[in-house]
Parts: C-alpha cells; sequence; structure tokens
C-alpha cells in the first residue's frame, strides 16, 4: 500500500477553469416588474420575491468565484510546498 498522494494539477486546474466560466456565465437577472402598472398585492409580492432571487443568484455567483480562487490558491500553495519537499529530500539523497 502506498502512502503517497498524487495531485493531478493540470486536471484541478482544467476543472476550476471550467468552474470559473460556468460561474461567470451564470445569469443572475431575474424579472423585477411583473405587472407593469398592475398593483395587486400578489404582483408586488412576486416583484419582491423576483428582486430577492437576484440577490441570491448575484451571492451564489460571487461564492463560487471566490471558492475557485481559493482553491486555486491552495492548489498552488500546496505545489509549492511539494516541490521544496523533493527538493529537501534530493538534498539528503
Amino acid at each position: 500500500m502506498s502512502t503517497e498522494i498524487k495531485v493531478q494539477y493540470t486536471e484541478i486546474a482544467q476543472k476550476l477553469a471550467n468552474l470559473q466560466s460556468k460561474a461567470k456565465s451564470l445569469k443572475t437577472s431575474f424579472p423585477t416588474d411583473i405587472g407593469g402598472k398592475n398593483h395587486m398585492d400578489v404582483i408586488s409580492r412576486l416583484n419582491e420575491i423576483g428582486a430577492d432571487v437576484q440577490k441570491i443568484l448575484h451571492s451564489y455567483q460571487s461564492f463560487l468565484l471566490k471558492s475557485e480562487n481559493a482553491t486555486k490558491e491552495a492548489i498552488k500553495s500546496m505545489k509549492e510546498l511539494d516541490e521544496r519537499v523533493s527538493e529537501q529530500f534530493q538534498l539528503m539523497k
């Protein structure tokens, strides 16, 4: 049984790029003016819900992009650490 953990940096980078692309293309707009000049309570409530959904979608998009960036930074740090450890092992030989 091997104790080595292999990180596939290229595959991770591709998946993160895909996540970033999908997050950026997420449509965060939502109709916020249903009914026009109609002042029925239901229409007002639907407009409020639409505005809330739009805010939630925008927050979700922002969260995805921040998560993608944080993951990218973590992977970069892991790779740098892995390279330093590898160099140290080479010096010990």
